[in-house]
């Protein structure tokens, strides 16, 4: 059936539902190796009997983009079977997530709009745990179309790129997750501070080779299996015509793109929210590269906010995805 036609039988209002996902001090450790998102929040017990301002938490936390990468794996886990393509997700953490919680991601199509080329599906996205709390909202976007956008203009392949992995072409650093500084604190004293941090001003970035271990490492780490991360025969015959990373690669991007000084490693940093648009995959040996600056920064409410934007781009000079986040700095 064409997508348009499966784009055609679905009504607003049609609900999708996510696995439930377990979180344990185990599972909180798996995601931050796996992320790369080592802040004291989701390991230190210790750090986290501190006071947060307005907020005590009284013991770790899971990370907030655990909970976006739950999210990506149910729309994609839904969209994927109906031929179409998780393009952006926005969210807004509520409440923590914390270590014995049971959580489980929600959907509902709230409109569907058709433009000159597609036709999307918008959502309205929320997340709730085992005793019914929601701890997280959002939005979220998907397109139909006859074939994948694997490139920036057209509906196939880019131009002398094929679905297969990629080899490293020399010039990059390939991604080793057992070279990466774990220890945040390392350097804290050598990170800009809210009050240093320039709006505009480009952050320290380098480009890395992107391996398939680390891709699938990601995906494990919230239960995410989707052959088109693990079977190269499956993902070969798939429109993508290869293996690809979650659209929430991103999340470990983030940090293995920056240098361990770099301001967003630094400890107590809160997550408030973040939107993502998502363009072609990443695939296991694309050379990814970042471009990202603080756009804002401002107080309210007597917290310290910067809202930050980063671009992934990989090797052909395509974008892999664009997103937008909102911080909560230490004082």
């Amino acid at each position: 059936m064409a997508s348009h036609d499966v784009w055609d039988q679905i009504a607003p209002g049609e609900a999708v539902s996510g696995p439930r996902l377990e979180v344990t001090r185990e599972s909180i450790r798996e995601f931050a190796e796996a992320s790369l998102d080592f802040n004291p929040l989701h390991l230190d017990d210790k750090y986290m009997e501190g006071s947060f301002g307005k907020t005590q938490f009284g013991g770790i936390i899971a990370h907030g983009m655990m909970t976006f990468a739950l999210i990506t794996r149910t729309m994609t886990d839904w969209l994927g079977r109906r031929g179409a393509i998780h393009r952006r997700l926005e969210t807004r953490w509520l409440r923590p997530v914390r270590v014995g919680d049971a959580i489980a991601a929600h959907a509902r199509v709230s409109a569907k709009v058709a433009t000159d080329k597609g036709r999307w599906l918008q959502f309205e996205v929320e997340v709730k745990n085992h005793r019914g709390e929601t701890t997280a909202t959002g939005d979220a976007m998907a397109e139909f179309r006859g074939t994948p956008r694997l490139a920036a203009e057209g509906g196939g392949p880019a131009a002398g790129v094929s679905g297969a992995s990629r080899a490293p072409t020399g010039t990059e650093s390939v991604f080793d997750p057992a070279a990466f500084e774990r220890d945040f604190w390392k350097n804290a004293d050598k990170r800009r501070t809210w009050d240093e941090i320039v709006p505009g001003e480009l952050r320290k970035t380098f480009p890395v080779t992107l391996t398939r271990e680390a891709i699938q490492r990601l995906a494990r780490s919230v239960g995410d299996l989707n052959p088109l991360y693990f079977d190269e025969d499956y993902a070969a015959q798939s429109p993508w015509c290869g293996l690809i990373a979650p659209p929430s690669i991103h999340i470990l991007l983030m940090f293995a793109c920056t240098p361990d000084d770099d301001w967003m490693r630094t400890p107590g940093t809160i997550n408030a929210g973040q939107s993502w648009f998502y363009h072609v995959p990443a695939r296991p040996g694309d050379t990814v590269r970042m471009v990202a600056r603080a756009l804002d920064r401002f107080i309210r409410k007597g917290r310290l906010f910067v809202v930050h934007d980063n671009v992934f781009y990989n090797q052909a000079g395509e974008v892999i995805c664009s997103g937008r986040g909102w911080t909560i700095r230490p004082r």
